[in-house]
């Protein structure tokens, strides 16, 4: 228990970002995993928390949630125009909502 209660710290979060293990669950903090990758910039990846919005959950996710994956695949195979797999990823979703009610 001792273990988990450091990780879950500030200290312990501030190590693993420094180490690049995860980014910081602590305000403040994140710099310290941008700064552990040269390589990649993942800095994008805190910038996005100004804009970023969480991605749908329901009560029917399991049901929906792998449908839309391959509804969506056909926009980044070529398949299908993006409008196009986004309207039908839309149809899978809406389809097990009405479910719901």
């Amino acid at each position: 228990m001792e273990m988990v209660e450091y990780l879950a710290s500030e200290e312990g979060q501030l190590r693993q970002a420094e180490l690049g293990i995860a980014i910081s669950a602590y305000k403040g903090t994140a710099d310290a995993w941008v700064e552990s990758n040269k390589t990649f910039n993942i800095k994008c990846f805190i910038d996005m928390l100004d804009y970023a919005v969480i991605r749908p959950y329901s009560n029917t996710t399991a049901v929906w949630e792998d449908k839309v994956y391959e509804e969506l695949r056909g926009a980044f195979t070529g398949e299908k125009t993006v409008e196009q797999a986004c309207r039908d990823a839309a149809a899978v979703m809406n389809e097990s909502l009405a479910q719901e009610r």
